[in-house]
């Protein structure tokens, strides 16, 4: 019966978290209105903790002003409309240049880039991305002499990708 007693109080805390959750996603909205070209990629909590992490990115290169202005815009909401004492956190960065790409918006600024694509079949394919439309990418993969094959055009659905990585030049 011990579970038993446990279970209101996990409900319970569980909408808790759903309701905070839902409630900073809206204060990122209010402070990114005026933010052009700014958008989420993933929202997420730290396990077994009430940690928040806004990873955001841009159509041009997001720097550290946005995720201020960003930051202080929901922390302002935060202050003002939550009036529970539950302690929490929060943050806003970026995703980072080793993150896979989720949404196509994020593809546009790398055109030109080495990108490594993994497909739903698993196969693997590295070129340099050329292009950008709503539903499909296309890569050129260079010549290999070894292998006596030219240069080749891919069209990629985004369906299709399950993973994506732009190779990072050092």
């Amino acid at each position: 019966m011990k579970g038993a007693k446990k279970l209101p109080f996990l409900m319970l805390k569980m909408a808790t978290e759903a309701e905070l959750k839902s409630r900073l996603l809206g204060f990122f909205k209010e402070a990114t209105q005026e933010t052009e070209g700014i958008f989420l990629v993933d929202f997420v909590k730290k396990p077994n903790s009430l940690w928040f992490t806004f990873l955001i990115d841009g159509d041009e290169a997001v720097n550290l002003a946005d995720i201020a202005k960003i930051s202080r815009g929901i922390s302002q909401q935060v202050d003002e409309l939550i009036e529970d004492e539950t302690p929490f956190r929060f943050e806003v960065s970026t995703p980072g240049a080793d993150k896979p790409l989720k949404h196509q918006r994020q593809y546009k600024k790398h055109i030109g880039r080495t990108i490594d694509i993994l497909l739903d079949n698993d196969e693997k394919i590295e070129g340099e991305l050329f292009a950008v439309e709503e539903t499909q990418i296309e890569i050129e993969t260079p010549a290999n002499k070894k292998e006596k094959t030219e240069a080749q055009k891919h069209t990629i659905a985004f369906d299709d990708i399950k993973e994506s990585l732009i190779k990072l030049k050092f």
